[in-house]
């Protein structure tokens, strides 16, 4: 039966100590077995695989693992890592911050177990009205992750919203009959990744969400609007090499 596949979910960290343990709670809570959550740490100087290992003695979990990784940091590395040690025959990966809520990720979980080649969860599906919490409002990083997201969509040729999403869930075999590994910094290599698999007719399913705001901890995509500026520049770049290597 497809509902018993097993899962296996992927939190890349970085000095998330104040994030990990709830997050690795409320998956352990959201999303049937079998599954596996896999911590692959770029050793944070915040302590976040001293937790994890904590929480998993103290509780004698034996479906949570840590990695530690100390050297070739970086996000896309660390979820190549995860991707290699898992055992699932789904995989998926969120960020570890509470943007990416665990209940959505059971949703996607869900319809990919139920034959879904891959469900991405995308901030941009009604434009911007699935953007935070209602009583908040709309930051300027945001507004402009929605035009670039537009631009990418108009450029690449798919009708597609979030190619920046980072929030994943996909059978593994699917995965890696068009992929061979992740390659780019943070949203550049999501970009290669959904363009990919839609070029090659991966069936996709695009659901929205709600995106909160981080719990505790600095953003690393996008900590202020000169460095989301300096990432456009890069993701421009990324889609130019794509419509001449594809």
């Amino acid at each position: 039966m497809k509902s018993s596949l097993k899962v296996s979910v992927i939190l890349p960290t970085y000095n998330e100590a104040g994030n990990i343990v709830r997050l690795i709670t409320e998956l352990e809570r959201y999303i049937p077995d079998p599954k596996e959550i896999l911590v692959v740490d770029d050793n944070s100087p915040d302590g976040t695989s001293a937790i994890v290992s904590e929480h998993i003695r103290k509780y004698r979990l034996q479906n949570v693992r840590i990695k530690t990784r100390l050297s070739d940091r970086g996000l896309t590395n660390s979820l190549n890592d995860g991707i290699s040690l898992s055992s699932g025959q789904i995989v998926c990966w969120m960020d570890a911050d509470f943007s990416h809520p665990p209940t959505i990720m059971a949703e996607m979980i869900q319809e990919v177990r139920n034959g879904t080649d891959c469900v991405i969860a995308s901030r941009f599906t009604h434009g911007l009205l699935l953007i935070g919490d209602r009583s908040q409002s709309i930051s300027v990083q945001t507004v402009l992750s929605f035009f670039l997201n537009y631009l990418l969509k108009i450029t690449l040729k798919y009708p597609f919203s979030d190619y920046t999403s980072g929030f994943i869930a996909i059978h593994k075999h699917v995965l890696f009959r068009n992929v061979t590994e992740l390659n780019g910094d943070y949203g550049e290599y999501f970009i290669r990744l959904v363009y990919t698999l839609l070029k090659r007719g991966v069936e996709i399913r695009e659901i929205g969400y709600r995106s909160p705001q981080r719990l505790y901890g600095l953003s690393k995509t996008s900590p202020d609007l000169f460095t989301l500026i300096l990432k456009g520049i890069k993701y421009i770049k990324t889609v130019i090499t794509l419509n001449f290597s594809l």
